[in-house]
């Protein structure tokens, strides 16, 4: 393939401008339809959980002892977000949530594969999310698991530091699906693949379109140019 400057590059995509409009055009009625038919809903529900200061101790402390304490206690929350939000999705956790919400019929991987736990750095705040097909279903879960994990807290290390900061709704509506973002992603594909499909018939094309190309490909001047004769063109437009 001959090189070709900016101008000329542009020239070829105007003048394949319909063909690129109407590829772009049936992607974004793909995209449109796979996004509102094909896409399965999902919906997720999140609850947050603070841990507060650790419920230990019942001896009456001085103001300065306690404040001590409070920023003691700070600390090792702090230290123990990272360990709490492993523990959430732990298989004592689960197989507890399991029994607990028998009538949901959940299995354990499924369970740990939709948990989602995240913690705010440099705070002692835990989000727990649930994905599921259904609302209702995930915020239930999402509380069941914050209610399941507070009680093994106690058990496990003999502390009452975990609170409820924001219970489970069920959300209005499903999060993987964002109807205009589709759309727009499969518009830019529309795009890539008409641009690519003029390119490469551009590149297999191997036809003089006009003298200018002579001119360039031969390196010699056009003396005289031969039109194509349209004789729908004689008298007015009329055949004889």
């Amino acid at each position: 393939m001959e090189e070709l400057d900016l101008k000329e590059i542009l020239k070829i995509f105007y003048d394949k401008k319909f063909l690129i409009i109407i590829i772009t055009l049936l992607c974004m009625i793909i995209g449109g339809l796979y996004s509102y038919f094909m896409m399965e809903p999902k919906y997720k529900a999140s609850t947050t959980i603070v841990l507060t200061k650790t419920d230990t101790t019942t001896t009456k402390m001085k103001d300065s002892e306690e404040a001590s304490i409070t920023e003691r206690d700070i600390l090792i929350n702090q230290s123990l977000v990272s360990t709490y939000s492993e523990i959430v999705k732990s298989s004592t956790i689960l197989e507890q949530v399991i029994n607990n919400l028998s009538h949901l019929n959940l299995s354990k991987g499924k369970l740990r594969s939709n948990i989602e736990v995240s913690s705010v750095e440099d705070t002692e705040v835990i989000k727990i999310s649930m994905i599921d097909e259904n609302p209702r279903d995930a915020a239930e879960i999402a509380n069941e698991i914050a209610k399941v994990f507070a009680e093994k807290v106690i058990e496990m290390y003999n502390m009452n530091n975990v609170y409820t900061l924001d219970s489970a709704i069920p959300p209005d509506g499903p999060y993987n699906i964002n109807h205009p973002k589709y759309i727009a992603i499969f518009a830019l594909i529309g795009i890539v693949i008409s641009c690519g499909y003029i390119v490469i018939l551009n590149i297999f094309d191997t036809t003089v379109k006009n003298k200018e190309e002579i001119e360039r490909m031969l390196d010699v001047p056009v003396l005289v140019g031969l039109y194509k004769y349209d004789e729908t063109k004689r008298s007015g437009g009329k055949r004889k």
